[in-house]
C-alpha cells in the first residue's frame, strides 16, 4: 500500500474550493506492480473527520480487498463543508454551465469569496465521489440550488456524531451562574455578571457557530424563526468581541486565569465548538485545558452524513467501491477510530470515548435539525447584522398615520415607532444612520426634514449614542398634514449619494402608507427620470420601500425601487408592520 498527500489548491467541474483549504491522502490498496485493475473515488470530507476516514481508509485497504473484481483507491480531499456547499454542483442540471454558483453560505470575506470561485479543472479523478461534510445542514443549503440538489440523494447515514458546546476552561465556567443556556450567558456577558470574552468562528462557514446561531434564533424550538426571535441572533452579533477563522485560533487566544479584564486586548473566554474540539484541543497541548458545557435548551449536533454522489461522473463501479467503503466505516473499525479521534456514536452514546477531565455529558440530546429554509433565513440575517450600512431612513408622518391600527388601541405611527426602535437595533455599531419625516411643508416649503442627521450608531451625540438618540426621536415622531413622497424620495435619494461610503452598503429606506399628494411637486414620471439621471453605478444606492396599510401606493413605489435596483416590501396590515420592517433590513 502507498500513500500520498499534496496540497490541493482547486476543485473539479462542479466543486471549486477555497485555495490551500484542503489537503489530499491518496491511498492505495496493492502493489502497483500487481497487475490488479484499480478503481479510484474521491471523497470530499470535513476537517474534522478526514484524518479519520484516512485512517479507516489506512486499515481497509491493508487487508488487500477488491470490489468487483477490481482494487480500490481512495483520494480523500479536506475542505470545509461550507466551501463545499457552495460549489458543488453538476453542469448539466445548471442549464451546462460548469461554471460553480456561490450560494449564501459561501464567506463573508470578499477575498475568501473571491477564492472560492477558483477555476475548475478537467480531471475527472478529482471529482468527488462521494461528500462527507461535518453537518447534513450544509447539504440542505447546497440543496437549494437545483445543480446540487441533483447530486444529493436523501437518507445519507450518518457516520458520527458530536455535540454542539460552549467551549471554556474551568475556572471560567464557574463564573457562570444557574442553568447553562445561551441566552442567558449572553445576557450575562452583556451586563457584566459574567467576566468573559465572548468568541465565535463566522457561522456562513463554520459548522458550531451556524447550529449555535440557529438555537438562538428558534428560542422556542419549533423550527421556525420569527422576525420577533431576531433577539437571539443580535446578542450574540452584539457580544461577540473575538471573530476568528477557526476553533484552533479562539483557542490559542485563551490564558488561563485571565479574566476578561485583566489581560491586555481580548482574550477569549469561551466560545461555541463541538466536543469532539473541545477534546482534540485539550489533548493537542495547543491550548489549556478545556471543558465542554451543554447548553440545556439544546443545539442540534454535527451529525456528520456520508453522500454518495449521484453525478454523471460518478461510475457504476466507484459506487459499489464507495458502498463497500461505507460497511466498513459503520462497522467495527470504523466506530473504533471515530471514538479515538473524540467522535460519539451515530447515534449520540459515547461508545467508546472519554474525557481526561470527566466533563462529557452522556445523557446530553441536542434539538433536531432545522429545515433548510429556517437554516437559510437566518444566514441571511446573520449577513445584514455583520454588514455595516450607510442609512438614511424617511418616515411617513402624514395625517393618515392617526387612523388605528384594525384590531389594536394604537394608530398607525404608534405601531411603526415600535416597530421602528426593534429595526434601530438591528444595526451593528460600525453602520450610521439618519432619521428625516415627511408629509407636507415641513421645513418651509419643503415636505420633509432631518429629525437625526447621520452619524455613525456608536458616536456620541451628548450624554447619549446615536443609536438611543434615533429611538428617541422615533418615540417622538407625530402625524403632520398630506404626504409628500415624491419630492422627499428625490431629495433623500441625492443626500445618500452625497455621504456614499465605499465600505458600507448605502441605502434609502422609505416608509409611508400612502401615496404622493403634493401637486406641487414632482410626479412619478419626472421622479423616476431624476433617479434614472442621478443613478452612478460606480457609487450605487439602494431603495427599499416599505409599503403598509390598505391606502399605499404599491405599484409606485415598486417603478422607484426598479429604478434604483432596490426592493418594495408590503404589509397590507399595518399590525404586520414589525415583521415587514424586520424582513427589510436582513434582507437588504
Amino acid at each position: 500500500m502507498t500513500r500520498s498527500w499534496r496540497p490541493w489548491i482547486a476543485g473539479a467541474t462542479g466543486l471549486a474550493l477555497v485555495a490551500g483549504a484542503g489537503v489530499i491522502w491518496s491511498v492505495r490498496g496493492s502493489d502497483p506492480g500487481s497487475g490488479c485493475e484499480r478503481t479510484t473515488i474521491t471523497i470530499a470530507a470535513s476537517l474534522d473527520h478526514a484524518p479519520v476516514l484516512q485512517t479507516i481508509a489506512d486499515g481497509w485497504l491493508r487487508t488487500d480487498p477488491r470490489v468487483d473484481g477490481r482494487c480500490p483507491d481512495i483520494r480523500i480531499v479536506a475542505a470545509r463543508s461550507a466551501d463545499v456547499a457552495a460549489n458543488l454542483g453538476d453542469a448539466r442540471a445548471a442549464g451546462g454551465s460548469a461554471a460553480p454558483s456561490i450560494s449564501p453560505t459561501a464567506p463573508l470575506s470578499p477575498s475568501e469569496s473571491a477564492a472560492a470561485a477558483a477555476s475548475a479543472v478537467s480531471d475527472a479523478s478529482r471529482r468527488p465521489t462521494v461528500w462527507a461534510p461535518d453537518s447534513r445542514a450544509w447539504a440542505g443549503l447546497a440543496g437549494t440550488r437545483p445543480e446540487a440538489a441533483s447530486l444529493l440523494a436523501p437518507g445519507a447515514p450518518s457516520v458520527a456524531l458530536t455535540p454542539i458546546v460552549m467551549a471554556t476552561t474551568p475556572d471560567r465556567a464557574g463564573a457562570l451562574e444557574g442553568r447553562i443556556t445561551w441566552p442567558d450567558v449572553l445576557r450575562q456577558i452583556a451586563t457584566g455578571r459574567a467576566p468573559l470574552v465572548l468568541g465565535t468562528t463566522d457561522p456562513t462557514a463554520s459548522t458550531a457557530a451556524l447550529l449555535t446561531l440557529m438555537s438562538l434564533a428558534d428560542t422556542d424550538g419549533d423550527g421556525k424563526p420569527t422576525a420577533a426571535e431576531i433577539a437571539g441572533p443580535l446578542a450574540l452579533e452584539r457580544t461577540a468581541r473575538v471573530y476568528a477563522g477557526s476553533v484552533d485560533v479562539l483557542a490559542a487566544q485563551m490564558s488561563p486565569g485571565d479574566s476578561a479584564g485583566s489581560a491586555p486586548g481580548a482574550r477569549v473566554s469561551l466560545f461555541p465548538a463541538t466536543e469532539q474540539e473541545v477534546l482534540r484541543l485539550s489533548a493537542s497541548g495547543d491550548a489549556p485545558p478545556l471543558v465542554p458545557l451543554y447548553p440545556a435548551e439544546g443545539v442540534a449536533p454535527a451529525d456528520h452524513p456520508y453522500y454518495v454522489l449521484n453525478a454523471g461522473w460518478v461510475s457504476a463501479r466507484q459506487r459499489a467501491v464507495a458502498t463497500a467503503f461505507l460497511d466498513v466505516v459503520l462497522g467495527t473499525a470504523g466506530r473504533t477510530a471515530y471514538a479515538a479521534a473524540g467522535f460519539r456514536d451515530r447515534d449520540g452514546t459515547l461508545a467508546g470515548l472519554t474525557s481526561a477531565s470527566g466533563a462529557l455529558d452522556a445523557a446530553y440530546r441536542g434539538r433536531p435539525l432545522p429545515g433548510t429554509a429556517a437554516l437559510t433565513e437566518v444566514l441571511v440575517r446573520w449577513r445584514a447584522l455583520r454588514r455595516p450600512a450607510n442609512v438614511i431612513a424617511a418616515v411617513d408622518t402624514s395625517g393618515s398615520m392617526t387612523e388605528k391600527v384594525p384590531g389594536l388601541p394604537i394608530s398607525k405611527l404608534a405601531a411603526f415607532r415600535q416597530a421602528g426602535i426593534q429595526a434601530v437595533r438591528l444595526f451593528n455599531d460600525r453602520s450610521r444612520l439618519g432619521l428625516w419625516e415627511f408629509s407636507s411643508d415641513l421645513s418651509g416649503s419643503r415636505d420633509y426634514r432631518v429629525v437625526v442627521p447621520v452619524r455613525t450608531m456608536a458616536d456620541q451625540v451628548g450624554p447619549v449614542s446615536q443609536r438611543e438618540t434615533i429611538i428617541a426621536a422615533t418615540n417622538r415622531l407625530r402625524p403632520h398634514s398630506a404626504t409628500g413622497l415624491y419630492d422627499t424620495i428625490d431629495a433623500a435619494y441625492r443626500a445618500v449619494q452625497g455621504i456614499w461610503r465605499a465600505d458600507q452598503q448605502n441605502i434609502l429606506v422609505v416608509m409611508t402608507d400612502g401615496r404622493n399628494e403634493d401637486e406641487d411637486g414632482f410626479g412619478l414620471d419626472e421622479l423616476l427620470g431624476r433617479l434614472r439621471a442621478a443613478k452612478n453605478p460606480a457609487k450605487p444606492v439602494t431603495v427599499l420601500a416599505i409599503a403598509y396599510g390598505s391606502g399605499a401606493d404599491v405599484q409606485a413605489l415598486q417603478r422607484v425601487t426598479e429604478v434604483t435596483g432596490g426592493r418594495t416590501f408590503v404589509s397590507r396590515d399595518p399590525a404586520d408592520i414589525g415583521a415587514v420592517l424586520l424582513s427589510a433590513m436582513v434582507n437588504r
